[in-house]
């Protein structure tokens, strides 16, 4: 995710306004409040694990190895997308710095 994200930015910057490319510097914030609802979802998860564990009959669907390698695989995808979002956030807000800048100089 993080590599299709990131070769499409690559291949639309130069053509941004800049306004467009603000927007897509949002990705940076958007990205922190991705990264902290997964973390709730990962809390929500480790608790129910807990208490599944402490019942007499184990439930849920992370008990058995397959359950726990589905919930990690989506766990690693989202961090990769939520990377790849920061790093196009970061990149559009320095170009928004110094398309500025650069007009500031010519003022």
């Amino acid at each position: 995710m993080h590599t299709a994200l990131c070769t499409l930015y690559e291949r639309a910057k130069d053509g941004m306004t800049i306004q467009e490319l603000e927007t897509v510097a949002q990705l940076t914030e958007l990205a922190g409040d991705e990264a902290r609802r997964l973390s709730a979802l990962c809390e929500g998860v480790a608790c129910l694990v807990l208490s599944g564990e402490e019942a007499p009959c184990s439930a849920g669907s992370f008990q058995t190895p397959g359950g726990l390698f589905d919930l990690l695989c989506s766990l690693a995808h989202s961090l990769d997308a939520i990377g790849g979002l920061v790093e196009i956030g970061q990149e559009a807000d320095r170009r928004v710095r110094m398309q500025l800048a650069g007009d500031e100089v010519r003022s």
